[in-house]
């Protein structure tokens, strides 16, 4: 009989402890985001990042249209580091046209 109850103890003790667990597993599981939400979150993060610079290369554009050759090196830097940014920090390659560089 002792035997039994130390066994009856010991399934008792591991069922509280798997309950606890459980319980921790569904409060980490309400905590992680989905698949929708993370990418609503890197495109708003990219839209962030990325709206400095697309509002500085819509206005060389803009004083580009005046036919100034002083801003042709300054938009050709903004269009290089708009290719660097989208494939190093985005993961973007060229294969994928239909993205075009904002300032060409």
């Amino acid at each position: 009989m002792n035997v039994e109850k130390q066994y009856q103890a010991l399934c008792e003790s591991w069922r509280v402890e798997l309950e606890e667990k459980q319980r921790q597993f569904e409060q980490a599981k309400g905590q992680i985001l989905g698949p929708r939400d993370l990418e609503l979150m890197r495109v708003a993060m990219m839209d962030k990042v990325e709206a400095p610079l697309r509002a500085k290369c819509d206005l060389l554009a803009r004083v580009s249209d005046l036919s100034s050759p002083s801003i042709s090196l300054e938009q050709d830097e903004i269009t290089a580091f708009w290719f660097w940014y989208m494939y190093v920090l985005v993961g973007w390659t060229r294969s994928f046209p239909y993205i075009s560089p904002p300032c060409v």
